[in-house]
């Protein structure tokens, strides 16, 4: 069946849950936007992810190995320090930080 959208040149998924990104890295195609970031790493296509979670869900070990994995495979991965903070309201007295979105045009 030939796909129904235009190829993508780059894709980018923000945010994205630990639980998204921990499908997509075992490969867990349930949804079409998860077989669509699938494919683009099996595509060597530029992917930027940025998981919207607290400090705690982020620190996870297994999120960790996720997070590892994903950027091994080419994926660009902003979370916790690197994205500017976690995005969301943090679990415990450590706090994220807002990501100021900035729209070129």
């Amino acid at each position: 069946m030939p796909d129904v959208l235009p190829p993508a040149d780059a894709m980018i998924t923000a945010p994205i849950t630990c639980n998204s990104l921990a499908k997509w890295a075992a490969s867990i195609s349930g949804t079409l936007p998860l077989g669509m970031l699938i494919e683009a790493v099996g595509k060597q296509q530029p992917v930027l992810a940025m998981p919207f979670s607290n400090w705690a869900q982020i620190s996870f070990p297994a999120i960790q190995a996720v997070i590892r994995a994903l950027s091994e495979w080419g994926v660009t991965v902003l979370a916790g320090d690197r994205a500017g903070g976690s995005g969301c309201p943090a679990a415990g007295p450590r706090r994220g930080t807002a990501v100021n979105w900035v729209s070129g045009g």
